[in-house]
Formats: structure tokens, C-alpha cells, sequence
């Protein structure tokens, strides 16, 4: 009798874990769908200089400028610079979403030398534009890798709006070379919340003042 009455508690127990592990199951694989579905929504736009606005943005088919692969991008997307000279005439202006963007090399070779993608300033228009790159949203953050910023005559970063908060603005193995930025003051990067630059080279550069200037809230 004993033995019998432990027969239904057996098989209880089997029928409880079996469903827990099809429950269990079930929980995996939506999580699974869920994030590689997320996955192939978010994509890299690719920028060449000799590239065109009317391209797709593919590694194939690379865009010509930053600021149509700014306009482009989705939330979660990056933007990647292939090697060369960029002269952009105005302030490059992100959108209200957590920007990525770094240079091919960096990509292939985060430790690597990055010494062949290059952010010119000579052409900007400084009655128009007031800093290379703007992006100041709340809560948003800003990661720019492997760059090289050259002769930049005036703000590299713009990420200060007097109404709003930026979350973190990282800056990991940039150059910043010949630069003269904001007139003599030198603040090459001017905004609110959190900065963090690591393995970068200041060097050539003129003026005096600030690299990071936070404005207070």
C-alpha cells in the first residue's frame, strides 16, 4: 500500500515539472526571438567620402555624408566612417536617440593606431556652424571612437542645451590634432551630465582653457 500511494505523488510531481520545463522552455525561446528579432532591426550606416546621399548605406553602397546617415538611423543603429577625409561645411546635428559612431578601422581593431579617418575643420562655416558635432537630449548619450579631429577652429562636441540633460558622452581613442577650438577658450567638448574619455591624444593644439567643459544644470 505504501508503495501505491506514492504512485500518484510520483507522477504529480512529473506532470508539475514538465510543465515547468515547458514553461521554462517557452520563456527561453520567446526572449530568444525577442532579441534577435531587435537585432535585425538595428543595422551600421556606412559613410565614404566618395560615397552618395542617394546610396543605401551599406558597406557596398556607403553614403556621402554624416549628417545623411544621422538623418537615416533608427534607435539602436550605428554609424560607421570608412577611411578618409571628411570636410563638413555645418554643424553636424544628431537626433534625439543614443548615437554610436566610430571609424571602420576601430571596428576591425579597437586597439589599433586609427590615423586614416580624419574630421576636418577648414571648410566649416562658422557664421552657421557652432561645433562640429550637436547632440544635446535628455537623457541621450553620445559614443564617438577611433576619429581624428584636425584643425577644428571652433567647438568639436556641442552637447549643452540650457533646457535639457545629456545622460554619458564617451570619447575612446580619438585625436585631436591642430585644433583651435572655440576661438581661444579651447573647449572641445562643452555639455552637461557625465563625460568619459579614455586612450585619447590631445596634441598641436592652440589657445587655452578647457578639453571638457560642463556646464552646470
Amino acid at each position: 500500500m505504501q508503495l501505491c500511494d506514492r504512485i500518484p505523488k510520483f507522477t504529480t510531481n512529473s506532470v508539475l515539472m514538465e510543465k515547468k520545463l515547458r514553461i521554462k522552455y517557452l520563456f527561453t525561446l520567446t526572449v530568444f526571438i525577442f532579441t534577435w528579432s531587435f537585432a535585425l532591426s538595428q543595422r551600421a550606416w556606412y559613410v565614404d567620402p566618395t560615397g552618395s546621399i542617394a546610396n543605401t548605406g551599406s558597406l557596398s553602397s556607403p553614403l556621402g555624408s554624416i549628417q545623411s546617415a544621422a538623418d537615416s538611423m533608427n534607435a539602436g543603429d550605428t554609424i560607421v566612417l570608412l577611411k578618409g577625409s571628411y570636410f563638413p561645411k555645418k554643424t553636424i546635428q544628431f537626433p534625439n536617440k543614443d548615437i554610436t559612431i566610430f571609424s571602420n578601422e576601430f571596428l576591425i581593431d579597437p586597439e589599433a593606431t586609427v590615423d586614416s579617418t580624419n574630421i576636418y575643420g577648414d571648410s566649416l562655416d562658422l557664421s552657421i556652424a557652432g561645433a562640429v558635432f550637436k547632440h544635446g537630449y535628455t537623457n541621450k548619450s553620445l559614443s564617438v571612437s577611433g576619429l581624428n579631429f584636425r584643425k577644428i577652429p571652433t567647438t568639436v562636441i556641442q552637447g549643452f542645451d540650457s533646457r535639457k540633460k545629456f545622460n554619458l558622452k564617451i570619447f575612446d581613442h580619438c585625436d585631436f590634432d591642430s585644433c583651435q577650438a572655440y576661438v581661444n577658450g579651447n573647449i572641445f567638448i562643452n555639455a552637461t551630465g557625465n563625460v568619459r574619455i579614455q586612450d585619447c591624444n590631445f596634441r598641436n593644439n592652440q589657445g587655452f582653457g578647457y578639453i571638457v567643459y560642463l556646464n552646470p544644470i
